[in-house]
């Protein structure tokens, strides 16, 4: 580091510094007001309170750059999940029973749907059908290990009570 950058680096500091207590005092006046607004308003007051505005300190300076800063890569966008109507994911699942093996987990279901849905929505269908009987739990999940599921034929399929 040499004396200029020391210098601009000492600049650029007390630059923000002015501008932070710039940013507290607005805070501050604004508070004011809004105290100033609510007496105004109150049945105890009787007489008018003066309301003295504070005139906008100087702009904020433009902040000094100390390197030039190499823009990130930017992150793709999340797809936007648009709302299903209601029980369509509990249709799509159930047409997609009939495409996995008849021993699953969730993967194998999310491979068949179209757009892949909440994780709580999918458990909350997949509860739903286990309780009418058309599915079991194989295998309890544990971390990042998924619940197994196995097919029920519609010869054993019997509503449960839980």
């Amino acid at each position: 580091m040499n004396q200029a950058d020391y210098e601009r680096r000492k600049q650029y500091i007390e630059q923000e510094l002015e501008a932070t207590i710039e940013l507290v005092r607005a805070g501050a006046r604004a508070q004011l007001r809004a105290l100033d607004m609510v007496w105004m308003t109150s049945p105890e007051n009787s007489a008018p309170v003066p309301v003295f505005l504070d005139p906008p300190s100087a702009p904020r300076p433009a902040p000094l750059l100390l390197a030039p800063v190499e823009a990130a890569p930017a992150a793709p966008a999340a797809p936007v999940r648009k709302r299903r109507p209601a029980a369509e994911l509990y249709y799509e699942v159930c047409d997609a029973l009939e495409k996995v093996p008849e021993v699953f987990d969730r993967t194998d279901l999310l491979a068949l749907l179209e757009t892949r849905p909440e994780r709580s929505s999918l458990y909350r269908v997949l509860e739903d059908i286990r309780r009418q009987g058309r599915i079991e739990v194989v295998e309890k999940g544990r971390g990042i290990h998924p619940d197994t599921y196995r097919r029920k034929s519609s010869s054993q399929a019997e509503p449960t009570e839980e």
